[in-house]
């Protein structure tokens, strides 16, 4: 399996690759997996970026679910690049249903190998999609070339509290994850903090939704319940640490 298909699905916490022919079927009923539109299009709204045509680049686009919302309400451009074929097949049949088919196009592909092409956007996306661009910093760093001058990169993601006791391994410490942006060529120009409640909310309808079919797939084949039952487990275990440990925030950052 590629590298690359690998820390998508790691985004996903799947970390047994025998679930990947699964991975379309578990999340079938959830469109938004990670990040909110209306999360986004706040942030957009109150930094008066709606006030020039944007177009985006959404990396890690998944389903779509940030980037047709912002496309449909003001009227952007959009470019979403994702690992997995069936997201961005739901992707363009969303795109459709939303009527923006026309301002969006989606590409299954190797963000890294893809992006090296790509010039003109004024606003990236990386909306809770893990280290597929490498660190923050790495991240960052490749997205530059991407923008026009003055551009603007949403970075949705979590970092570890520095005063936490944790052996969670995914996310940045708190003075790292600022220290990586500051040493970027971006200022930070807005933060959104996000709340507990919100993310036990968002956690617990999702939860819900993949327990239900991954019983489905233990009825199906039941030689492999225990790897939906490990599925289901990660998804505790990382639902836990975003309640409980980690911080979730929304950054805005602009190209020096």
């Amino acid at each position: 399996m590629p590298n690359s298909e690998k820390q998508i699905l790691e985004s996903l916490d799947c970390f047994d690759f025998r679930l990947r022919p699964f991975i379309p079927y578990l999340l079938q009923d959830l469109w938004e997996i990670g990040s909110s539109s209306k999360k986004i299009l706040n942030v957009i709204k109150r930094n008066n970026l709606d006030k020039q045509r944007l177009k985006i680049l959404d990396i890690g686009c998944g389903k779509g679910a940030i980037s047709i919302p912002i496309a449909k309400e003001l009227n952007a451009e959009v470019f979403g690049v994702d690992g997995m074929p069936e997201f961005i097949e739901e992707a363009e049949n969303k795109a459709k249903t939303f009527n923006v088919e026309k301002l969006c196009e989606f590409v299954c592909g190797d963000a890294q190998e893809i992006i090296d092409g790509l010039t003109g956007f004024n606003l990236a996306m990386l909306a809770s999609v893990g280290p597929i661009l490498g660190n923050v910093l790495q991240s960052l760093n490749r997205l530059e070339k991407c923008l026009c001058g003055g551009g603007y990169i949403i970075l949705d993601d979590c970092y570890l509290p520095d005063n936490t006791f944790s052996n969670y391994s995914r996310c940045l410490m708190e003075t790292e994850f600022f220290k990586q942006i500051n040493e970027s060529n971006y200022n930070v120009v807005d933060k959104l903090i996000q709340s507990t409640d919100d993310t036990a909310e968002i956690d617990n309808f999702i939860y819900e939704k993949i327990e239900i079919r991954a019983k489905e797939l233990s009825e199906k084949y039941p030689d492999k319940k225990g790897l939906f039952e490990s599925y289901l487990s990660a998804q505790s275990k990382e639902n836990y640490a975003l309640e409980n440990e980690l911080q979730g925030i929304t950054i805005l950052l602009k190209k020096k």
